[in-house]
């Protein structure tokens, strides 16, 4: 399995990247990427985390070799929650939808939903 440098040298092959490409998407220069698949560089946190989202990677996969190499799909995920909790498609859309909420949206709207069901519970 090798350590994390051979992993993206890997996954970069595997993906078709040249390593120009992969230096481009995720904002280094080839050089960078040369010497990091060389294992004369290790890559930083940034990296490793930029390439696992270029590639939607397992970061404990690329870091450390454990666990599947790719992560699941936002869809996956959803799609693991519609079955779970019996949701329609209404349901994982109001989800989408609330993930996508800015931070302070998303705790307002929290606030609002609690006192709703509060009242609810008082009635």
């Amino acid at each position: 399995m090798g350590n994390v440098n051979s992993r993206i040298k890997e996954v970069r092959e595997e993906k078709g990247y040249s390593q120009e490409r992969l230096a481009q998407e995720i904002g280094l220069k080839r050089n960078t990427i040369t010497l990091i698949e060389n294992n004369k560089r290790n890559p930083s946190e940034r990296t490793k985390r930029d390439i696992c989202k270029l590639f939607k990677l397992n970061y404990l996969w690329l870091d450390e070799g454990r666990g599947g190499k790719f992560s699941e799909t936002p869809e996956e995920i959803f799609d693991e929650v519609r079955k779970e909790y019996d949701l329609d498609e209404e349901d994982i859309s109001i989800l989408k939808d609330y993930a996508g909420l800015q931070k302070g949206q998303r705790k307002r709207l929290k606030a609002y939903i609690k006192a709703l069901i509060n009242t609810k519970e008082e009635g």
